[in-house]
């Protein structure tokens, strides 16, 4: 089975290069595959875009792909998220504010990452970015989920 979605992303991959793919392309096919529910296609179309292509993500793919994270269940992939992260800043790729957002809502689902979450918010100011509605939404939840209201 798992051949047969390498061969069918690669299949989506050779249709989109007839078509000249480029990170928007790929970050949508990306962004369709969670928005159905196949998390792990996503995982593979990625996978496969970045080891077999001269394609490369940006911000907005990453911030994506940390959605999926926090959107997987039963438990969050917190790790995952942190590690896109981790990427992100190694490749000099300047988050957005989504990103913040997004990674401080996918930590928030986690008890064990309220001080990341809460240091995320530091990151964000540091990078110019001013918090918003969403941004208190997920530090409000990530601290209730702990018990800690005062934050």
């Amino acid at each position: 089975m798992r051949k047969k979605k390498r061969k069918d992303i690669k299949n989506i991959i050779e249709l989109a290069e007839n078509r000249h793919p480029d990170t928007v392309l790929v970050t949508h096919l990306i962004s369709s595959c969670i928005n159905v529910g196949n998390i792990e296609r996503a995982w593979d179309l990625y996978d496969l875009v970045t080891q077999e292509t001269h394609i490369e993500a940006d911000a907005i793919t990453y911030t994506v792909l940390m959605n999926a994270c926090a959107e997987s269940t039963p438990t969050p992939e917190a790790e995952r998220a942190a590690s896109l992260y981790e990427e992100m800043k190694f490749l000099d790729i300047m988050p957005t504010e989504a990103t913040f957002n997004t990674l401080i809502k996918c930590y928030s689902k986690r008890h064990d990452y309220v001080r990341e979450a809460l240091n995320l918010l530091q990151d964000m100011k540091l990078h110019g970015f001013v918090p918003d509605i969403y941004t208190y939404h997920g530090l409000l939840a990530c601290c209730s989920n702990v018990g800690d209201i005062k934050g």
